[in-house]
């Protein structure tokens, strides 16, 4: 073939040598037989190249969709992947009429005054501890993510059943606990693993300034609003039910405030 070159080793194609390889292929003038061995092998070598290389774009391209989806802080989803899990997780369902979920608004309390007194690096830390929190609290079929990658604002939703494969088939399979009871117990829970030391980045703590971050990371408060929604409730846009669960957040934060900060009880968290 005089249109292509001779190769006495392997060398990564140049964009020239591709454009000539499709030409003659696109013009009819190859075949098999047309070709030395030499680019025989070139060929089969370029084809297992662009494989390669096509797989290799595919994995960075779903590595990039992923990352897409993730809280660089916490490595919580982020407002776009709670979106899309949610929307995957109402069409997995989408056939069963008894379907609830519950959505949980999660906001920390005094996050600014915890960056005045001491740092925004303390304040960081302290989201992480809150997230890693939640994550831990979390069942595994549960939606944990971080709404605004500026903030402190959390949002769980809690389905109170999963939708499993069964010879093929989606089907809903309803949990035994009642999602109502989930929700009200689960502050409390929240709590318990904000004091709980495992949680902590830093554990073997040697001087003062360490020991202070370690016990405001344990004293870390936060506002709670919650609410169980069935399948008509589903049918309205995730904005709307969003906006239900974050009106009963600001309450409680406003009913902290109006009793000075006294801590409230989780009995008065609204659910």
């Amino acid at each position: 073939m005089k249109n292509l070159p001779e190769f006495s080793e392997f060398t990564p194609p140049t964009p020239d040598e591709i454009s000539t390889a499709i030409e003659v292929i696109k013009n009819g003038a190859a075949s098999p037989e047309g070709f030395s061995e030499a680019h025989r092998k070139r060929i089969a070598d370029l084809i297992g190249g662009m494989a390669g290389h096509i797989s290799k774009l595919e994995s960075a391209l779903y590595e990039a969709k992923e990352n897409l989806y993730i809280d660089s802080r916490t490595e919580l989803l982020n407002s776009r992947g709670f979106e899309a899990k949610f929307a995957d997780w109402l069409q997995e369902t989408a056939e069963n009429e008894d379907r609830r979920i519950a959505l949980i608004f999660v906001d920390m309390d005094g996050l600014k005054k915890l960056n005045d007194k001491h740092s925004h690096e303390w304040g960081d830390i302290a989201i992480k501890h809150l997230a890693g929190a939640l994550r831990a609290t979390a069942r595994k079929d549960d939606i944990v993510a971080r709404l605004n990658g500026a903030g402190d604002e959390f949002v769980l939703a809690l389905p109170e059943g999963r939708a499993v494969s069964v010879d093929g088939d989606l089907k809903y399979e309803p949990a035994k606990l009642d999602i109502a009871d989930y929700v009200k117990d689960l502050p409390g829970r929240i709590m318990a693993k904000l004091e709980a030391g495992s949680l902590l980045t830093d554990t073997d703590v040697d001087t003062s300034f360490d020991q202070q971050l370690v016990e405001q990371l344990r004293n870390i408060k936060f506002s709670y609003g919650g609410a169980v929604f069935d399948n008509e409730d589903l049918k309205r846009p995730l904005a709307e039910l969003l906006d239900v669960v974050d009106k009963k957040m600001y309450a409680q934060k406003a009913l902290k405030r109006s009793s000075k900060g006294e801590p409230v009880d989780s009995a008065e968290y609204h659910i």
